[in-house]
């Protein structure tokens, strides 16, 4: 069996979806080794790939569209034309967003071709609650996102509430199929647990921040004589207009971006995996996954109800999850459960969370398994 991966950013792109995708790609073949793969991509990558046979590298035009800001828009042409001079012969096309208005290909694809396509959305393209979208942004994104289900053999995002979010009137429901994000059990093997010495609780969290998703409070909060000695706050990302205000704290620590596997490694030396969210029931942002796979005790801080949403769901059976909702009362409360307990956390079912468990059923969905 032939499959193609048709994605804009690949590893080591800092981009959530490159990460699912490359590895998609690259282990497919280890699920099932009469498989042949190959990439094309619009941004050279610059690491192996042994699982993929050959990556096709289509670059973007320079100047963008004026019409509709994705970059996918104005790639789509350059990817059509090279896909018209391949010597196509895929059995299935994989294509995942964002961005995703090149996933107009498909129809094409499934034409010229007869090969059967599956769309990786991820996040909801149209109707995403955390973009303030006008009426009419949302009316032309969901005919779009209308034309590419209809045009696709599978749909696959990440939760139930995502596949609400992306039916279409009339569109069969066993086109959808639910694939979580997952953590990187092969790197994450590789990353020592041992806890960094000291006895302050030290909670990192990796990622960017916005203004529904604020750590103003807890950084204000730690900053206070009764916990400033006993808490310490890192923030793995790009630079942060919420944090550098309170860098010179001496508990606040913010180096930066960091590689997948170096942001692994700090976070093992961690005793907590914070989460800021906006409340969305669904959100489902993929640190969840790692703090998972290395086994660390969770505090999700959310602007919403506490224990609601997917991110309930996802961790509802995990032993050891701190809830608190976004002011310095319920922050402080909170704070004081966690510096007298123990941190600990040991979760036989981890795996079930985890990127191969994912990619088992993307076999599934395309009939390799």
């Amino acid at each position: 069996m032939n499959v193609l991966f048709i994605v804009y950013y690949l590893d080591p792109s800092i981009s959530v979806g490159a990460h699912r995708i490359s590895y998609w790609a690259n282990n497919l073949s280890r699920v099932r080794s009469d498989v042949s793969v190959e990439v094309i991509t619009a941004v050279p990558n610059k690491i192996d790939l042994p699982g993929v046979k050959r990556v096709h590298v289509v670059p973007p035009p320079k100047t963008g569209s004026f019409i509709i800001a994705d970059e996918g828009f104005t790639w789509k042409p350059a990817l059509r034309n090279y896909v018209q001079q391949m010597d196509f012969d895929f059995d299935w096309v994989i294509m995942s967003g964002g961005p995703f208005m090149y996933f107009g290909i498909a129809n094409q694809l499934k034409q010229d071709y007869g090969t059967r396509v599956l769309l990786d959305f991820r996040d909801p393209f149209a109707r995403n609650p955390r973009f303030n979208n006008s009426f009419l942004k949302v009316a032309i994104k969901s005919y779009f996102e209308n034309k590419f289900i209809r045009a696709a053999d599978q749909i696959v995002t990440v939760n139930e509430q995502c596949v609400e979010l992306l039916k279409h009137q009339g569109i069969e429901d066993d086109k959808y199929s639910i694939i979580q994000n997952g953590y990187d059990e092969m790197i994450l093997d590789t990353v020592s647990t041992t806890k960094s010495p000291g006895s302050t609780v030290k909670m990192v969290y990796c990622g960017t921040f916005f203004d529904d998703r604020n750590p103003t409070n807890m950084l204000r909060l730690i900053g206070k004589d009764e916990y400033n000695d006993t808490f310490e706050f890192t923030h793995i990302g790009r630079e942060s207009a919420y944090v550098s205000g309170y860098k010179e704290q001496e508990n606040v620590h913010a180096p930066g971006m960091l590689s997948y596997p170096d942001m692994l490694q700090f976070t093992a030396r961690a005793d907590i995996g914070l989460i800021f969210t906006s409340g969305s029931v669904f959100e489902s942002t993929t640190k969840i996954f790692d703090y998972i796979g290395l086994e660390k005790a969770i505090l999700i801080v959310t602007e919403g109800e506490v224990r609601t949403g997917n991110l309930h769901a996802i961790t509802e059976q995990y032993p050891l999850v701190y809830w608190s909702k976004n002011d310095e009362v319920a922050l402080g409360e909170v704070l004081n459960k966690i510096r007298n307990a123990d941190l600990t956390v040991s979760f036989s079912k981890k795996e079930d969370f985890s990127r191969m468990a994912g990619l088992k059923k993307l076999a599934t969905l395309i009939n390799i398994d």
